[in-house]
């Protein structure tokens, strides 16, 4: 098999920590469960992308490992500097403790 037609075949988990994703977008619509998926950035359930930038990260994780299981989390608003630096590194840290740890306690 040509390397550049390598996939993921069998089921992984991953991370996504971006502007959100865009669960109704046609490439990871089905894919993607919601409640896998927080804002931390609002502080809620849903993670809306109205930057698009974590929607098209999550599609190519997809078309590399189609059968993964993503757990999205929105740590940022968008990829200006819009919030201060402290704030940002907050949610990052809580996106990231909280999308790995279902993937480790599944393990």
């Amino acid at each position: 098999m040509d390397s550049d037609k390598k996939t993921f075949q069998s089921q992984v988990s991953i991370a996504s920590l971006d502007t959100g994703i865009d669960l109704s977008h046609p490439f990871p619509k089905g894919k993607i469960a919601e409640e896998d998926c927080y804002d931390f950035v609002e502080g809620r359930a849903g993670i809306t992308d109205l930057a698009g930038h974590g929607t098209h990260t999550a599609s190519l994780l997809l078309k590399t490992a189609p059968r993964a299981k993503i757990y999205g989390a929105k740590v940022f608003k968008s990829w200006n500097a819009d919030n201060d630096m402290a704030q940002r590194l907050a949610d990052v840290s809580l996106g990231l403790l909280n999308t790995i740890t279902p993937i480790v306690d599944g393990v």
